[in-house]
């Protein structure tokens, strides 16, 4: 029973699809920060930009279900892959860890600040002063 607990912890319902969730576990045992599931990225207007499987709002990255959103999701200051047939669970870590890199190199580069990871969406989803929001219902 103590060998399960911290594999349940990695247990979450509402991912979309098989994929998604073999995914998810990958990217967890391979030491990246727990993704919010199933989100919609939206604009300032409320217009969907992505339905996103995996999200990193903290570093404004997800992983999107559909192909063809990563120029609009750039726009709002978000970065969005769509993983293509044989990406590798190592090339999405890899992805991931730089875009966390982007805001706050000094972790692992020990180079000066320069960044600050921006601040952590509001309770509604709201990120970067109304920029984009992120909500876990596309309706």
């Amino acid at each position: 029973m103590r060998r399960v607990e911290p594999v349940l912890a990695w247990v979450e319902p509402r991912s979309p699809d098989e994929d998604a969730s073999r995914r998810r576990v990958r990217l967890l045992a391979r030491g990246v920060p727990v993704p919010r599931v199933e989100q919609c990225l939206l604009d300032a207007r409320g217009d969907v930009v992505a339905r996103l499987a995996l999200a990193w709002p903290e570093a404004r990255t997800g992983i999107a279900v559909a192909p063809g959103v990563r120029d609009r999701a750039r726009s709002i200051g978000w970065e969005v892959v769509t993983p293509a047939v044989g990406v590798t669970s190592d090339e999405l870590v890899r992805w991931v860890t730089r875009s966390f890199d982007r805001w706050d190199p000094a972790r692992r580069l020990g180079m000066p600040l320069t960044l600050r990871l921006p601040p952590a969406a509001e309770p509604d989803g709201v990120c970067d002063d109304g920029l984009s929001r992120l909500v876990p219902d596309c309706r």
